[in-house]
């Protein structure tokens, strides 16, 4: 056997191809290479970031143990569930779990320390019905330097006759004159807030208080018109002792009213059948202008009255800001009157711009005080108020008994 190794030989045509094959694999691996060494510096990058954050939140942390471990003022006093809180704070913060211990905001010293309420930057009232005697009401202003307001009031009383050409002319009566000065005081609120409070709040402490107060003062003068008793108050119209006497015969400021025919109540039978009696007890000359007033209660039993064809006499408003209609005359809801009950007032019926008038004084005042009491601004606001009967025979009302 021919042991003698062979020499193989590669033409010109051959070297050549290989030499290109290798210059490829070299462009190749340069290109790998640089690949890399591109991948390392984009995780060289990303562990410095990693680095950087993990030290940074170190810091943290020991700046907020340090914060936490701080005694109060006092030295060694402070409330021992409060360290308890801040050492299980720690812990969790550190290892993610607190051996035997559980956080809950439920618990203050159970993690509800490290809890933040949001205050609304506005304060929500509860809101409050306010009388509306004063939009269907006369309403007169006094400014400075006028002492009292005093209506001269004719109480008719004139007489006529016929006579012809000839004829001797006897004297007639003379109309009477009265006058009435409506009775009131003033309505006032003193309410005192430390000056801290109005400097540190996140909203408008003192315009939130004029608000409430001014809010206060109406609801309490809305009561005041309908049953005030004139005692340093304004003198309600339901005050006196109404009468089934006509016009012609009753006292000056004491009203009429019709009964309903029932104690407490309309009759089952045709109940609307009273409320146009009370309509037409009240002289012609007044019902141009004329509205109803009685509160939520009352106008929820005569709102399911129905006419002989089965309709409703309640108009329900279709336009928002305009009033409700009953028999062709507009309701005004005054929360103040009276619940339908025995011998109740409960509706009224009249011209009431001709038949109550309130007297305003100046207006609404405020005098602030920050210096009888140091620290604490007082708040002292006021309103002078007077109201009455001044046309007695303007304003029925309907009385819920059997006459």
């Amino acid at each position: 056997m021919n042991m003698i190794p062979r020499l193989e030989t590669k033409s010109m045509e051959t070297a050549e191809g290989d030499e290109a094959t290798i210059e490829k694999i070299v462009e190749q691996f340069g290109n790998y290479h640089t690949e890399n060494k591109q991948l390392l510096a984009g995780v060289n990058g990303e562990l410095k970031t990693l680095r950087d954050q993990l030290s940074k939140e170190a810091k943290e942390r020991e700046e907020l143990e340090l914060r936490m471990s701080r005694r109060g003022i006092g030295g060694n006093g402070g409330d021992g569930r409060l360290d308890e809180a801040k050492a299980l704070a720690i812990e969790f913060m550190r290892s993610g779990a607190v051996e035997g211990k559980t956080l809950s905001r439920a618990s203050d010293p159970d993690g509800g320390y490290t809890l933040q309420d949001q205050l609304d930057s506005m304060i929500q009232d509860q809101l409050i019905s306010i009388s509306p005697v004063r939009a269907v009401a006369r309403v007169m202003q006094l400014g400075a330097g006028v002492n009292d307001f005093k209506l001269p009031v004719g109480r008719r009383g004139a007489s006529s006759s016929w006579v012809g050409e000839s004829s001797t002319r006897s004297e007639t009566d003379t109309p009477n004159l009265g006058m009435v000065t409506p009775p009131g005081g003033e309505i006032m609120s003193y309410a005192k807030v430390t000056q801290w409070l109005i400097d540190d709040s996140a909203f408008n402490i003192e315009a939130w208080l004029n608000a409430n107060i001014a809010d206060e003062h109406a609801f309490q003068e809305g009561a005041a018109f309908i049953s005030g008793n004139g005692m340093s108050k304004p003198e309600g119209f339901l005050s006196g002792t109404p009468t089934t006497d006509a016009d012609s015969a009753r006292l000056f400021g004491t009203l009429k009213y019709v009964a309903s025919g029932v104690s407490g109540a309309f009759p089952a039978s045709n109940p609307a059948d009273k409320l146009i009696d009370l309509v037409f007890d009240l002289s012609s000359a007044y019902r141009a202008g004329a509205s109803w007033m009685m509160n939520s209660n009352a106008a929820a039993t005569v709102r399911k009255f129905k006419d002989g064809q089965g309709a409703y006499i309640w108009q329900q408003a279709l336009t928002a800001g305009q009033p409700d209609m009953l028999l062709g005359y507009p309701v005004t809801y005054a929360e103040d009157m009276p619940d339908l009950a025995a011998n109740s007032f409960s509706i009224a019926f009249g011209n009431f711009k001709r038949g109550y008038v309130i007297v305003d004084k100046l207006g609404t005042r405020m005098v602030r005080d920050p210096y009888t009491a140091p620290g604490w601004i007082k708040f002292y606001i006021f309103k002078r108020v007077h109201g009455a009967i001044a046309d007695s025979n303007a304003i029925r009302v309907m009385k819920f008994a059997a006459s």
